[in-house]
């Protein structure tokens, strides 16, 4: 996921990085529009990497940029306190990694209990 790169300040080099850019690059030469929603957002800040400071926001923004000059909008939106603890509750609930709903990819935890017939 590309928010795990936020958090280390090395996105450039990640795959989710380069697939995003590669997404980019398609939709933008096929003049599609693109929104990008993502509670990671929130959590993008400046990292330190190898003593040099990244700017994760300026990075993601320079390469919106690239593909949609001058078109970018960023949009804010403000969760409710108590539709914010329902998410985190219902996602915390759902049996599969990342609520994908493969049933070969339950959480460790998870329990599957006995099946009606």
């Amino acid at each position: 996921l590309i928010d795990s790169c936020f958090t280390h300040g090395g996105c450039k080099a990640s795959n989710a990085w380069k697939s995003l850019e590669s997404k980019l690059a398609y939709l933008s030469a096929n003049n599609k529009h693109v929104i990008m929603s993502d509670e990671a957002f929130a959590r993008m800040h400046v990292t330190s990497r190898n003593h040099e400071e990244v700017d994760n926001r300026k990075m993601l923004f320079d390469l919106v940029n690239m593909y949609y000059p001058g078109r970018m909008r960023v949009v804010v939106v403000y969760r409710r306190y108590y539709e914010w603890l329902l998410s985190g509750w219902n996602s915390r609930g759902k049996p599969f990694v990342n609520g994908n709903g493969n049933t070969s990819n339950y959480k460790r935890n998870y329990k599957i209990g006995p099946r009606k017939a």
